[in-house]
């Protein structure tokens, strides 16, 4: 598949905050906001994000919609920076209208992703407006990923499996990929290199998503394996410090080359990945190199 690439970001921009997932309130976005203003962006802040009275979302369906769909569509908001993660983003696919923009955001935003991966749209999984005061040692290579920065990116992991590959950047958080797999919002990955995450997913429920993943994806293969951080996963079985025997255990069973321990997810690192961008697993070596970036 053929990605479409976003134009990149200027100084004087219009960027969008949008919740289409969890409530978040204004305080914990002001770090964030204030981050984006520092690089020269003008923010607009768009509503629902706050609405408690909708517990785990941030308003109703059609209201999150509505927002996302408002500033997709606006010539003026050159990129969508994702308020929060949480759930809720997967309720609004069906009702999305793919635009190409640039859109940055992680975790629950991975359905945002991966749906509009089978539209061939390139997308950046990086830090949510919430995460960037825990997230903040990866903004300066957020910054130029959205500035357009041409660098080539040399990520660095731990060799699970061995072996070199070339393929195409596709993933996220591992709970998202497993539930879109199989749907019409899960983009092919016969030329991907998957790259996944979690947070908060006991020992043996790690078993029962990666399992299961390989299971739906054994007529739609990845040609690689990135696994990143695997943050406050130890649980019944398995402590905390020994998730990565585990990992690399469960990624052993869809042989293909393999890293661990890839610097991105929940944990105080993030770098940004650039969804549909070609790249290099060279899992012998423990590296990931992007020969292109968002833009």
């Amino acid at each position: 598949m053929t990605f479409q690439f976003p134009e990149p970001l200027t100084p004087g921009d219009t960027v969008a905050v949008v919740s289409p997932s969890g409530p978040v309130l204004p305080e914990h976005l002001a770090f964030g906001i204030q981050t984006l203003e520092s690089w020269g962006l003008r923010v607009r802040l768009y509503e629902p994000y706050e609405r408690s009275d909708h517990g785990y979302l941030a308003g109703e369906d059609d209201h999150r919609a509505e927002q996302l769909a408002t500033a997709l569509a606006d010539p003026d908001v050159k990129a969508i920076f994702f308020a929060r993660g949480g759930y809720g983003s997967m309720r609004l696919l069906d009702s999305v209208e793919y635009h190409p923009k640039l859109l940055v955001g992680f975790s629950d935003i991975t359905a945002i992703h991966l749906a509009f991966a089978t539209r061939g749209i390139a997308t950046l999984h990086g830090p949510v407006v919430k995460s960037f005061g825990s997230q903040k040692a990866d903004l300066p290579a957020l910054k130029d990923a959205v500035f357009g920065g041409r660098d080539d990116l040399n990520m660095q992991g731990e060799t699970a499996i061995k072996g070199k590959t070339d393929g195409v950047i596709v993933g996220g958080n591992l709970s998202l990929v497993q539930a879109l797999a199989g749907t019409s919002s899960m983009p092919r990955l016969q030329n991907a290199i998957l790259c996944l995450e979690d947070v908060g997913e006991a020992d043996y429920r790690l078993d029962r998503l990666l399992v299961s993943l390989r299971q739906t994806l054994a007529d739609n293969p990845p040609v690689g394996l990135v696994l990143g951080h695997f943050t406050n996963c130890g649980g019944v079985y398995v402590n905390e410090s020994e998730i990565n025997n585990l990992l690399t255990k469960l990624a052993r069973e869809f042989d293909v080359p393999t890293i661990i321990d890839a610097p991105f997810g929940h944990a105080h690192r993030n770098w940004p990945l650039p969804i549909g961008a070609p790249a290099t697993l060279d899992a012998t070596a423990g590296t990931l190199t992007l020969h292109r970036d968002i833009t």
